[in-house]
């Protein structure tokens, strides 16, 4: 007599469910990382251009571009709230712009997906 090999249907079905669970995930999640890697972007470049003096920076000129940044790229999930400037401890006077924010995607019936997102680039003109 011969013994059966294989998965049964049960088995078969198991794995069905974990791998649809698993891109449903990943679909959800995608399209967020997208976002965070645009804003990432957006914030080493604003980074970079900064002025040579933090004196120069002007609080109401980096809210502009902020503000014209964010109409440009219509981020859904972040608004000119979520970025700072920041000191950085490890580098004595040096000064970063800082963007911290949270997303939540309907994941099933009440469940949520809390993706929490952070960066923050040191702004060249401000180094000690």
């Amino acid at each position: 007599m011969k013994k059966q090999c294989g998965f049964a249907f049960l088995n078969w079905l198991v794995v069905l469910c974990l791998l649809v669970f698993v891109l449903v995930t990943v679909a959800k999640m995608i399209p967020s990382y997208i976002e965070f890697q645009s804003i990432k972007g957006a914030v080493d470049e604003m980074a970079a251009s900064t002025p040579r003096k933090m004196s120069e920076l002007d609080v109401h000129q980096l809210r502009r571009r902020l503000d014209s940044l964010l109409q440009i790229n219509r981020f859904s999930n972040v608004g000119p709230e979520n970025f700072s400037v920041v000191k950085m401890a490890d580098r004595g006077n040096a000064s970063a712009l800082q963007v911290d924010y949270e997303v939540r995607k309907n994941w099933f019936a009440n469940i949520d997906l809390m993706l929490k997102f952070s960066h923050q680039a040191e702004l060249k003109g401000t180094e000690p």
